[in-house]
């Protein structure tokens, strides 16, 4: 039986976590840390339990290095920056034919947006899950389940998690139950295209099984609604 919930979240490690969960049906809404990219998860979870301090200020922000942009796809029409406090990537945030300065109040608005709508759902909403999918990072269960813990403390809450992390030539999912609240999957999560780079939504078919056991109690019409309208 699929677990279901009144509002479910992205935590990372990219935009492909949002991409699966619109494929199955699961997005709601814009989170904060949908198309971010790099941070692993002690850091967007420190964010959470920070309130968010620091998280997008102008003085971190500076152009993405050229070294490390030619190993990232480019995104049309963006700029790519990062954040030298945290170190995020901003891939889908800074248009190309505006100035950083001109845009900037913009996309700290569509922060401080989604900022305050997570922390308000995640106080208010009686079933609530945050999912983390990396296909870089391996978060040791101790961390994993310490912060867990404390971003339940926060919100005086059981928050559900769903951990999907690569390891490799796990073909078939290891599958772990951490905590009451916490379930976590390592699986070889990486593919390739024929020319040897790696697909943007690795193994999906094995992914979006795993994503294909939740399901979001809100209404369809209310998801398209909320997307158009943010």
């Amino acid at each position: 039986m699929r677990k279901s919930y009144d509002i479910i979240y992205s935590l990372g490690a990219d935009c492909s976590c949002a991409e699966f969960m619109k494929m199955c049906d699961l997005r709601a809404t814009s989170g904060p840390f949908d198309w971010l990219n790099n941070t692993d998860f002690t850091v967007r979870m420190q964010c959470i339990l920070d309130d968010f301090k620091d998280f997008f200020n102008k003085t971190d922000l500076r152009p993405l290095a050229p070294d490390i942009a030619d190993n990232f796809e480019p995104v049309k029409g963006y700029r790519f920056y990062e954040n030298t406090r945290n170190k995020f990537y901003y891939f889908h945030d800074f248009l190309d034919d505006k100035l950083f300065d001109d845009m900037f109040p913009f996309v700290l608005a569509k922060y401080d947006r989604r900022i305050m709508r997570f922390h308000k759902n995640l106080a208010q909403k009686r079933r609530v899950l945050l999912i983390w999918f990396s296909r870089n990072h391996n978060t040791d269960d101790k961390t994993v389940v310490d912060l867990c813990d404390r971003v339940c403390k926060k919100y005086n809450k059981t928050i559900d998690f769903l951990i999907i992390e690569h390891t490799d030539n796990v073909r078939v999912p290891i599958i772990r139950q951490l905590a009451p609240n916490i379930m976590r999957y390592n699986l070889h999560a990486i593919s390739r295209n024929s020319d040897g780079t790696l697909k943007f939504l690795g193994r999906q078919s094995a992914i979006k099984e795993i994503f294909s056991l939740y399901k979001l109690r809100t209404s369809f019409l209310k998801r398209v609604g909320n997307i158009l309208g943010w």
